[in-house]
């Protein structure tokens, strides 16, 4: 199986296919090069209302062969081998006309799918993450197929999948408004970030009413987490109350329980440095700092916080779908639960989102689209569900699933407030100056939570005065 190589780096960066291939098995070193494909021009309509209804540049038809080979590219870990394993196996029973030919990379996978494109290589197919996808759309990395769900979905392609998934994967670089552009992906699966809750530990210290509220907010939080807070000898914590992620983007929905935003409705101003903003990061800073709710992992021990959570060290924490399949095998009784606002006003629950593209260049476009929709099926996102990575998009599967009652009921319950991670603010060129701010902010240094948010929203400031960033919540 061809890979990229540094000669195939060296040959997109000028523009040339590959013209030789080095590695795999003998029997696959021949494998013909394609030419590059011809740049895909957006068109520029007179008004926004065309660019709306406006559809993509038809697709020259492929040359289908029987059986058809695609070529995927997805990530290098053991729970996504395992996972495509059962996929294969599934699909040789379902479309025996298809054989998926597979390389994993380590992530993000874009940037080996945009070398390989670049070089005139496979893949046909490959899975991508929201966090990037305007990124990549606007060079003309993905196909739009819009054309395709129109023909074959139609008003289905909605059915059955959470509002916020779809909106992750629709991108019109002229119209640069969520939820309003074509389709180039479709979403295959999920990971929402929850509060997770151990009830033993809140039943212990009198507070057994506590996970029955339907209303969890920072407040709540916080009232929780200071009957649950022990301090030891030397000023050391034996037991925390709260557990939340040092990245920046994952404390969005602490953000957002709080009243604040990064950017107004728009996604033209920050808003980083309004006072609930303000007010929130200096609450998370203060558990921190000074009254110890929430330690670093390290101060309780070298575990992480799943595993302190487990062991009744940690009574809450910020976590994912990973953390609940690996709670499943801890002796501890635990709920999830969405964070909302102080006030009024409905969660907003942080989720990234993976799809399946086809990628420009691809030689059997109708073949991997049909492998696209065949993925979305009931029986093969069970797969999805049974890998313990990730949550699927589809709501009957989790429905009916066995995932514990009291998350998969708190999980459709907020498939319809979910949001994917800003790309405004995390565009890939400035992500890590803002995660710096953050850490300085919350991870020991005490910076002053005021001037690191100013400069942080003059740092914003500074990137929507010069740049107009694809915007995706």
């Amino acid at each position: 199986m061809p890979r990229v190589t540094r000669r195939h780096f060296l040959a997109a960066s000028l523009g040339l296919p590959a013209l030789l291939l080095t590695c795999g098995p003998p029997e696959e070193t021949a494998v013909k090069p394609v030419p590059p494909p011809a740049p895909q021009a957006f068109s520029h309509p007179p008004s926004f209302e065309d660019v709306v209804r406006s559809v993509p540049a038809p697709v020259a038809a492929p040359v289908v062969r029987d059986p058809v080979e695609l070529w995927h590219f997805a990530w290098d870990d053991p729970l996504e081998r395992r996972l495509w394993f059962a996929i294969r196996q599934q699909l040789e029973m379902d479309l025996p006309h298809l054989r998926l030919r597979q390389e994993f990379y380590q992530r993000p996978v874009e940037e080996a799918v945009a070398v390989a494109a670049a070089a005139g290589l496979p893949p046909e197919v490959a899975l991508i993450q929201d966090t990037c996808f305007p990124h990549w759309v606007e060079r003309n990395l993905y196909v739009n197929i819009q054309a395709f769900v129109n023909r074959s979905l139609g008003d289905d392609v909605a059915s059955d999948k959470p509002a916020a998934a779809l909106r992750a994967f629709r991108y019109y670089p002229e119209a640069r408004r969520p939820g309003l552009g074509d389709y180039y992906s479709l979403p295959w699966r999920q990971n929402p970030r929850f509060l997770f809750i151990n009830v033993g530990m809140l039943r212990q210290n009198g507070l057994a009413a506590l996970p029955a509220r339907e209303r969890w907010t920072l407040e709540t939080v916080q009232k929780a987490a200071l009957g649950l807070t022990q301090g030891g000898p030397d000023n050391r914590v034996v037991q925390g109350g709260i557990g939340f992620p040092d990245s920046w983007f994952q404390s969005l929905p602490w953000l957002w329980s709080g009243g604040g935003d990064v950017l107004d409705v728009d996604s033209n101003v920050s808003t980083l440095a309004l006072p609930e903003v303000e007010n929130t990061y200096q609450t998370l800073q203060d558990w921190r700092h000074s009254t110890r709710l929430a330690p670093r992992p390290e101060s309780l021990s070298s575990d992480t916080y799943v595993q302190q959570f487990a062991t009744h060290r940690l009574a809450m924490f910020l976590g994912n779908a990973g953390d609940m399949f690996r709670l499943r095998s801890a002796d501890v009784a635990w709920q999830a639960r969405s964070l909302f606002p102080v006030g009024a006003g409905e969660s907003r629950t942080l989720a990234t989102y993976e799809g399946l593209a086809i990628i420009t260049g691809a030689q059997q476009i109708d073949a991997a689209w049909e492998f696209v929709t065949w993925a979305m099926r009931p029986e093969v996102q069970e797969h999805v569900l049974a890998s313990e990575s990730a949550l699927p998009v589809l709501a009957s599967v989790i429905a009916s699933s066995q995932v514990e009652s009291h998350y998969s009921d708190t999980l459709l319950r907020g498939l319809d407030s979910q949001r994917s991670l800003p790309i405004a603010a995390t565009f890939p060129l400035y992500n890590p100056v803002i995660a710096h701010y953050y850490r300085k902010m919350m991870n020991g240094e005490h910076a002053p939570v005021t001037e690191t948010l100013s400069e942080l929203h003059s740092l914003l400031g500074f990137i929507l005065e010069r740049q107009t960033l694809p915007n995706q919540w």
